[in-house]
């Protein structure tokens, strides 16, 4: 225990600080509210209501605080973007579709027919090339 009075730690079954001789007062735990526990850099303890009416208790820090709150950020961020989806479904399939035929038509095309071509140029430099030593 810490003496209110002096600031001397001492064993907890001492009626008195041995220091200053203030008597000990046992203190009950009040509980903080959103805004003190938020403030507050310490270890908290929060007391939630069981189903088979006990009390059960989490020990959180300012960094759990941190990570929750990023994951509610996260999450609303995710459903923003699904919300804009579904508003704009019509919008979406389109897009997916023109790139599907891009990748799985044009691309391909272009490789059957462009590749040939490429090789074809290839071959006429180096031919020139060696022709013309």
């Amino acid at each position: 225990m810490i003496c209110k009075q002096c600031g001397l730690e001492y064993p907890d079954e001492l009626e008195a600080c041995p220091g200053c001789h203030a008597p000990n007062e046992e203190l009950e735990a009040q509980p903080m509210s959103e805004s003190e526990r938020d403030s507050f850099d310490g270890v908290t303890i929060e007391a939630h209501e069981g189903d088979d009416a006990q009390e059960t208790y989490r020990v959180y820090d300012q960094d759990d605080v941190k990570r929750q709150q990023e994951a509610e950020a996260k999450k609303e961020k995710w459903k923003a973007i699904w919300s804009l989806i579904q508003a704009n479904v019509k919008t979406v399939l389109v897009i997916v579709a023109v790139l599907a035929f891009l990748i799985f038509v044009v691309l391909p095309s272009l490789i059957f027919f462009v590749g040939p071509l490429i090789l074809f140029f290839i071959l006429f430099y180096l031919v020139n090339y060696f022709l013309s030593r």
